[in-house]
């Protein structure tokens, strides 16, 4: 019987030790800055709807976690040659699949529209609607490719800025026709400026509402690195699951 016993503790204690291994390992998180309501800081803190998933999600797996700010080609680079252990939140592409695993559920929804000034709103049903026209962006952010091709071929002049106030204030200048905007991010900002009743959007979204994702860099050295992926992924679709993504949401609803 205590041969048993001592068979079973010394199972147990392997078992064990991978996880040990990984509660000691900190693992480097970097998301885009000036992103909110998503990412955002204030003062020394760093804040947001994505960052209160990722701490949330470090504490239920007990994988420590430090979150990092950075623009947003610096935060792809990055965890491309593996400098950073992950991103978020990040729209899935084939390209970023090659260096990346991303976690099967979405940090979050994005939804973009165009955004003019009221009174000089015009038809928009495609990216075509957009040609001859100057048109903001956030430096780094991926539209689709029919805006990239017509960025390209100069059909689109485009200005990209590294703030949202700023397309917002330079539309306000009539600096720009428009600017493509995440809904959710433009509209706090323009609370913030009590702008809501000079800036306001065009109906139909430049694209369908896109699952944002946490990737994880394929070069990263990561201890337990499927095991890890594994966990972040059964978390956070229990968070889904459990309404506790909603209850963060609705956080910053006001």
């Amino acid at each position: 019987m205590k041969r048993h016993i001592t068979i079973f503790i010394v199972l147990f204690l392997v078992i064990a030790l991978p996880f040990d291994a990984q509660s000691q390992q900190r693992l480097t998180f970097v998301t885009v800055d000036n992103f909110p309501p998503y990412a955002w800081r204030v003062g020394e803190e760093v804040s947001g709807i994505d960052v209160d998933i990722i701490r949330a999600l470090s504490q239920r797996t007990g994988i420590p976690i430090k979150i990092e700010l950075m623009p947003a080609k610096r935060l792809i680079l990055m965890t491309q040659n593996g400098e950073a252990d992950a991103a978020f939140a990040a729209f899935k592409t084939p390209e970023r699949e090659t260096f990346a695993h991303f976690i099967d559920t979405p940090l979050h929804y994005s939804t973009y529209q165009v955004f003019v000034r009221k009174g000089d709103e015009f038809s928009f049903k495609g990216i075509g609607d957009l040609e001859g026209k100057i048109i903001g962006k956030n430096r780094g952010f991926y539209i689709n490719e029919e805006f990239s091709q017509a960025q390209v071929q100069k059909r689109i002049q485009v200005i990209e800025v590294s703030k949202m106030d700023q397309n917002i204030n330079m539309l306000v200048r009539s600096r720009l026709d428009a600017f493509i905007g995440n809904t959710l991010e433009v509209a706090y900002i323009l609370k913030k400026l009590d702008l809501s009743d000079t800036v306001v959007a065009l109906p139909l979204p430049v694209l369908t509402p896109k699952g944002a994702h946490l990737m994880i860099s394929k070069a990263a050295k990561i201890e337990n690195k499927n095991e890890i992926i594994r966990r972040l992924n059964e978390t956070l679709h229990d968070m889904k699951q459990d309404g506790s993504l909603d209850a963060i949401y609705a956080e910053y609803s006001n």
